[in-house]
């Protein structure tokens, strides 16, 4: 081994053991918990929007629960995790978008469907992160489309969106 190789082997041993021992919260997932945080919880996320289908608040619940499960390495558990999630629906809506004219009538070319959810975050290790604030996103839809037709695969994508921002916001600290 050369002068130049057992350095840079040396140096990167350095910081691996010091990373190790100092049990830093850094983890390549994205994340910034520190080590005693190791469970979280979803309470299910009712449907007080007084819009949406049947299915709405089984969706958001369960993408909830899969988004932190993919994303993390925690583990879910039904309830009192370290890292507590709640909250409700607060809003579907439906709004006509992109105005164009047909045979001289005003139509919306497209439909814009927006997702509220008002989220109460509970860090029980660390309670200066906790939060309750709301979020949302929205997606496009062909006029076309029939709203019954929004099926739970376009729920998903549109609730992708908005975890972002929740896991950011709650685990990633950005």
């Amino acid at each position: 081994m050369t002068l130049k190789n057992s350095k840079i082997a040396l140096a990167l041993f350095c910081f691996l053991s010091i990373a190790f021992f100092n049990g830093c919260a850094y983890s390549f997932s994205g994340t910034s918990l520190p080590p005693e945080v190791k469970t979280f919880s979803v309470s299910t996320f009712p449907n007080n929007s007084g819009q949406g289908p049947s299915i709405l608040s089984q969706s958001v619940t369960n993408n909830f629960r899969d988004f932190f499960q993919r994303n993390s390495n925690l583990d879910l558990v039904q309830r009192n995790g370290d890292l507590i999630f709640e909250g409700q629906i607060i809003g579907y809506e439906i709004s006509p978008v992109a105005p164009q004219i047909q045979d001289g009538v005003d139509v919306a070319a497209r439909n814009r469907l927006t997702l509220r959810l008002q989220v109460k975050f509970t860090n029980t290790k660390d309670p200066k992160q906790s939060f309750d604030q709301s979020f949302s996103a929205i997606r496009d839809f062909p006029q076309s489309l029939n709203i019954n037709q929004i099926d739970e695969a376009q729920i998903r994508q549109l609730m992708d969106q908005m975890m972002t921002e929740i896991f950011n916001r709650s685990v990633a600290n950005w």
